[in-house]
């Protein structure tokens, strides 16, 4: 089966690397910079090099998604002739992904203005300021020099670009590359599953299964693989969809997990209960939608108990 990920266009990195290339350049000139007028016209170009960039990404995006969602049908449907929705699944992947990109690009232009306000050398407030320490990882000293300063801020702006605030109330960091690829590869992995639903209702079923293969960091999705759950959370032998990790593939950032239709005609009563044995733990864990730590802490606990997962 074909899965999320395995023909990522390259044109992504492409992309993103020479923003990368571009805007660190210019933020940390910008950042040293003490004509106001040279402030003003950095800051205008570093917004036309994010301009640029929405655009290159949104047209990324709409190709790469429309083709992705054409495939994943494909591979979905097998030989039975049903009509999906791949291509209102693929506007909709691309109009996700634009939106976590429009939040990535805002915090750029939101670190442009901080760096256009901020007069290096000449405040108490330079050396103190929470951004600029954390990109320089050091205060400012009134020795440092602006050779040293550029540099500095250069490599911290490359891989500390984006900052993104998490649903804890943290402020996140990433590299754009980074968090680019990912936000991609989540959308991917919605797209699979809205698309495996669609499948499943036309071949009949309220079922879809988990894919088998291991995780590649051996975390809880180990507990989910070749599970399978109903859709519409009324079967009498299967858990609602609505109580796996995230309400289904992908688990959590990063996760290659899939699903698939099932059709559970055949399967022995043992194989029944084995491919719906998720432990009560873990379905309360869904029924309150609890993040990926969370579910991480118990897959802990249950691997430490002896506890194992089947497959």
């Amino acid at each position: 089966m074909f899965r999320p990920g395995e023909n990522r266009n390259e044109e992504l990195s492409a992309i993103t690397q020479a923003a990368i290339a571009l805007l660190s350049v210019r933020l940390a000139e910008l950042a040293v910079a003490s004509s106001a007028a040279d402030r003003t016209a950095m800051l205008r170009n570093i917004r036309d090099i994010i301009a640029e960039l929405r655009r290159e990404l949104q047209s990324w995006s709409a190709t790469y998604f429309a083709t992705s969602a054409i495939e994943l049908g494909n591979a979905i449907s097998d030989d039975v002739r049903i009509e999906l929705p791949v291509a209102s699944a693929g506007a909709r992947a691309t109009a996700r992904f634009m939106q976590e990109t429009n939040k990535a690009l805002t915090s750029i232009d939101a670190l442009a203005t901080r760096f256009a306000n901020i007069r290096l050398f000449n405040s108490d407030e330079s050396r103190t300021d929470p951004t600029l320490v954390v990109l320089l990882g050091l205060t400012l000293a009134s020795n440092t020099s602006l050779a040293s300063v550029r540099t500095q801020l250069q490599d911290g702006v490359r891989k500390r670009l984006v900052s993104v605030l998490g649903s804890n109330g943290r402020l996140f960091r990433f590299d754009l590359e980074y968090y680019e690829s990912l936000v991609a590869q989540q959308k991917e992995g919605e797209m699979q599953k809205a698309i495996s639903i669609s499948a499943a209702r036309a071949k009949g079923t309220d079922l879809v299964r988990v894919s088998t293969n291991a995780s590649t960091i051996g975390d809880y999705c180990d507990l989910y693989r070749g599970k399978v759950f109903s859709i519409s959370g009324t079967d009498p032998d299967f858990p609602p969809l609505s109580l796996a990790p995230n309400g289904g593939t992908p688990f959590h950032p990063w996760c290659h997990h899939t699903l698939s239709p099932f059709d559970d005609s055949g399967i022995t009563d043992k194989e029944r209960q084995e491919l719906a044995d998720i432990p009560e733990t873990f379905r309360e864990l869904g029924l309150q939608q609890a993040s990926p730590a969370q579910f991480m802490k118990a897959w802990s606990r249950l691997k430490k108990s002896g506890g194992s997962a089947s497959a």
